[in-house]
């Protein structure tokens, strides 16, 4: 907290406090307000976290995202893997619909693709 507040950490031994610059970037599916009302989080830490709230909704009301972002990571992972992805399918392609058997997939000896809102 020293860390957040003052700017200065003390290392274990150390006879003088160190100067560090600090930014801290946190996210939580839960209401810290309410959290720290109930005395479960600390009302000190809270405030300063709560420098810059972003409030980003939930990829469930964004829909029209999902084919962006499978694009971007099927890129990233077979960049890391060094593989070649041939195609997205129908089912994992990030349109809306959705199949009541359970999660769509796409098997094929090079790719495996599963459907982001399953």
């Amino acid at each position: 907290m020293r860390a957040l507040q003052e700017g200065t950490v003390e290392a274990v031994g150390g006879r003088k406090p160190v100067k560090v610059d600090v930014r801290i970037i946190s996210a939580t599916n839960r209401k810290l307000l309410d959290l720290v009302k109930n005395g479960a989080f600390r009302e000190d830490l809270f405030y300063r976290l709560h420098v810059l709230p972003l409030t980003i909704p939930p990829l469930r009301m964004r829909r029209e995202d999902i084919p962006h972002l499978l694009r971007h990571f099927l890129a990233r992972f077979a960049a890391e893997e060094n593989r070649t992805i041939t195609g997205i399918s129908g089912e994992a392609d990030g349109s809306p619909r959705r199949s009541s058997s359970g999660p769509a997939t796409s098997a094929s000896s090079r790719t495996r693709c599963i459907a982001p809102w399953s």
